[in-house]
């Protein structure tokens, strides 16, 4: 039987790395040219849902959604499928959620608002997520810009019924982002079980706890039928606190949207303005400059000051959160992680004297992600490749490799 690793190597890719594993399913790091990196999740292929790659099709395809991760392909290989997506080089959400620290109150509400936007986008096109959670929410840094994107993954591509999904998230502990129709209720969900659960998230964010303290199923039951939220004490935005109120209504009914979250006062308000950061606004600029120098990946988000989320304040509280930078010698490949930015710094700024390993110089490659104008075209003309395959239903074609779509 073919290990993981040699599967993979089978379409030419390089393994850099394990990234994890959930219930089910594996997940690496791996590269197809020295810019490039994706993330490569193995599925059986007994349980991958085909309903759930072309759900998946309708985020990828016309006005992708930038706020979840960019799906790229899938194969068949022997008794799995390979799905590819692009590579979020930082860590989830539920890192900087664990440091228990306060967000700037701008940080906190471009936070929620990306979030907000990308569950938006996805209801508009028909679709539910039915599982965010902080684990499942990561954070990008397009490398030397400043910015900080989130991006909503794990979509339910496995073929499980209501009531098997639920199974596996209580399994899993996932108690409090499960909507209360769905603990308490007849079991039917539409798409305001993904606010519930953004809620959930945002609610983690500022109080630094969850809103049930519940460890089994029956408490969280016994809790939510008592259909109160208590609000924390520390001292919350009263608009903040209306529009937690409203996203974690126990009645789906009388759930907010998130069309309508986004419209509420916290995001407009006068203070909201005034609460963007002189940071947040030079990136703009500087992104401004970017678009206009021919930079076609800046999104109308990117030069939206509300939406922009700053590395340098994300850093303050995290430090230095992305996976690892990686060091490279002659046919090595060392991965290390450094638990703040200054470690990590350092060890870049360090003499080739120190950076020797099993006699080998290993060189930084640091700004790993960083492409020359060069690539960059090879890239774009990769990506609108893709794009028109993508509306042809036919073949993925990704950096000359052919990936085919499970037919």
């Amino acid at each position: 039987m073919m290990n993981d690793t040699n599967l993979l190597k089978s379409l030419d890719f390089q393994v850099l790395r394990a990234l994890g594993r959930d219930v089910r399913n594996r997940v690496f790091l791996v590269s197809v040219t020295t810019t490039k990196q994706y993330s490569a999740k193995l599925y059986k292929a007994a349980e991958f849902r085909q309903a759930g790659w072309i759900s998946i099709g309708k985020l990828v395809n016309k006005d992708p959604n930038p706020f979840v991760i960019r799906y790229v392909g899938a194969k068949l290989v022997k008794n799995s499928v390979v799905v590819l997506s692009d590579f979020a080089n930082m860590k989830s959400l539920d890192y900087l959620i664990e440091k228990r620290k306060d967000l700037l109150p701008g940080t906190l509400r471009a936070i929620a608002k990306q979030l907000l936007e990308g569950v938006r986008l996805i209801h508009a096109k028909k679709l539910v997520h039915g599982n965010i959670t902080s684990e499942n929410i990561l954070l990008h840094n397009p490398l030397g810009s400043g910015r900080i994107i989130l991006k909503i993954s794990n979509f339910q591509i496995l073929k499980q019924n209501p009531s098997a999904i639920v199974l596996e998230l209580i399994q899993g502990g996932v108690y409090p982002n499960i909507a209360p129709e769905l603990v308490i209720g007849d079991g039917k969900t539409n798409e305001k079980i993904d606010v519930w659960s953004v809620g959930i998230v945002v609610f983690q964010l500022v109080a630094h706890e969850l809103p049930f303290k519940a460890q089994t199923l029956e408490e969280l039951q016994n809790q939510m039928l008592r259909q109160g939220i208590v609000k924390p004490q520390i001292a919350i935005d009263d608009h903040l606190w209306d529009l937690l109120i409203k996203m974690l209504a126990f009645n789906p009914i009388n759930r907010i949207s998130a069309s309508d979250a986004l419209r509420h006062p916290y995001f407009t308000c006068e203070q909201a303005e005034d609460e963007i950061t002189n940071g947040a606004n030079r990136l703009v600029k500087a992104t401004q400059m970017a678009q206009q120098s021919g930079d076609r990946t800046i999104t109308v988000y990117d030069i939206t000051p509300s939406f922009i989320v700053q590395l340098t304040d994300i850093k303050k509280i995290a430090g230095y959160i992305y996976f690892s930078p990686y060091v490279k010698g002659r046919a090595r490949f060392a991965d290390v992680e450094y638990k703040t930015h200054e470690q990590a710094e350092s060890f870049v700024k360090s003499s080739a004297q120190q950076r020797i390993f099993g006699g080998v110089i290993l060189q930084v490659r640091w700004d790993i992600g960083q492409q020359t104008q060069k690539q960059r075209g090879t890239d774009d003309r990769i990506n609108d490749q893709i794009q028109d395959d993508q509306q042809q239903h036919t073949i993925l074609i990704l950096d000359g490799m052919i990936v085919q779509k499970v037919s």
